[in-house]
Protein backbone atom coordinates (compact mmCIF):
# COMPACT_ATOMS: atom_id res chain seq x y z
CA UNK A 1 0.00 0.00 0.00
CA UNK A 2 1.67 3.33 -1.11
CA UNK A 3 1.66 6.28 1.56
CA UNK A 4 -0.18 8.97 1.44
CA UNK A 5 1.55 12.18 2.64
CA UNK A 6 0.83 16.13 3.07
CA UNK A 7 2.84 18.74 2.24
CA UNK A 8 2.70 21.92 4.68
CA UNK A 9 4.87 25.53 3.84
CA UNK A 10 6.16 26.86 7.41
CA UNK A 11 8.06 30.09 8.46
CA UNK A 12 11.41 30.01 9.34
CA UNK A 13 13.63 32.64 11.32
CA UNK A 14 17.25 33.81 10.17
CA UNK A 15 18.20 30.86 12.06
CA UNK A 16 15.73 28.42 10.09
CA UNK A 17 13.76 27.37 13.29
CA UNK A 18 9.76 27.70 12.56
CA UNK A 19 8.05 30.97 13.78
CA UNK A 20 4.44 31.81 14.37
CA UNK A 21 1.61 29.07 14.43
CA UNK A 22 4.03 26.56 13.11
CA UNK A 23 6.72 26.53 16.14
CA UNK A 24 6.32 23.14 17.50
CA UNK A 25 4.96 25.59 21.20
CA UNK A 26 2.40 27.16 19.07
CA UNK A 27 -0.90 26.93 21.00
CA UNK A 28 -3.58 29.45 19.01
CA UNK A 29 -3.65 30.48 15.48
CA UNK A 30 -3.35 33.17 13.69
CA UNK A 31 -7.41 32.93 13.12
CA UNK A 32 -7.68 32.52 17.04
CA UNK A 33 -5.81 35.18 17.92
CA UNK A 34 -7.66 37.19 15.46
CA UNK A 35 -11.17 35.86 17.12
CA UNK A 36 -9.68 36.79 20.57
CA UNK A 37 -9.04 40.45 19.70
CA UNK A 38 -12.31 40.43 17.83
CA UNK A 39 -14.24 38.93 20.65
CA UNK A 40 -12.33 41.92 23.33
CA UNK A 41 -13.53 44.63 21.34
CA UNK A 42 -17.10 44.01 19.96
CA UNK A 43 -18.47 42.10 22.78
CA UNK A 44 -16.46 43.41 25.43
CA UNK A 45 -15.48 39.99 27.05
CA UNK A 46 -12.46 39.99 29.96
CA UNK A 47 -9.39 37.97 29.61
CA UNK A 48 -10.48 35.36 32.13
CA UNK A 49 -13.63 34.36 29.83
CA UNK A 50 -11.70 34.59 26.61
CA UNK A 51 -9.10 32.36 28.39
CA UNK A 52 -11.79 29.54 29.31
CA UNK A 53 -13.02 30.19 25.65
CA UNK A 54 -9.75 29.27 24.45
CA UNK A 55 -8.81 26.77 26.82
CA UNK A 56 -5.18 28.84 27.03
CA UNK A 57 -3.69 30.21 29.95
CA UNK A 58 -4.77 34.30 31.10
CA UNK A 59 -1.78 35.68 30.22
CA UNK A 60 -1.69 34.15 26.89
CA UNK A 61 -4.77 35.94 26.36
CA UNK A 62 -3.70 39.13 27.99
CA UNK A 63 -0.61 39.12 25.91
CA UNK A 64 -2.65 38.94 22.61
CA UNK A 65 -5.33 41.83 24.27
CA UNK A 66 -2.17 43.88 24.40
CA UNK A 67 -1.48 43.65 20.93
CA UNK A 68 2.32 43.01 21.56
CA UNK A 69 4.13 42.48 17.99
CA UNK A 70 5.35 39.62 16.76
CA UNK A 71 9.42 40.24 17.14
CA UNK A 72 9.92 37.61 14.42
CA UNK A 73 9.53 38.17 10.82
CA UNK A 74 9.57 35.66 8.48
CA UNK A 75 13.36 34.91 6.82
CA UNK A 76 12.42 32.33 4.92
CA UNK A 77 10.22 29.03 3.73
CA UNK A 78 10.29 25.69 4.23
CA UNK A 79 8.24 23.02 2.96
CA UNK A 80 7.46 19.91 5.69
CA UNK A 81 6.22 16.87 4.33
CA UNK A 82 3.40 15.84 6.81
CA UNK A 83 1.43 12.54 7.49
Amino acid sequence: MKDFYMFKTVALNKNSRRIGESHLSSILTVEQVDRIRDLLQDHYLTCKQLAEMFQTPKTNITTICQYFPNVQTPFGWKTLKVQ
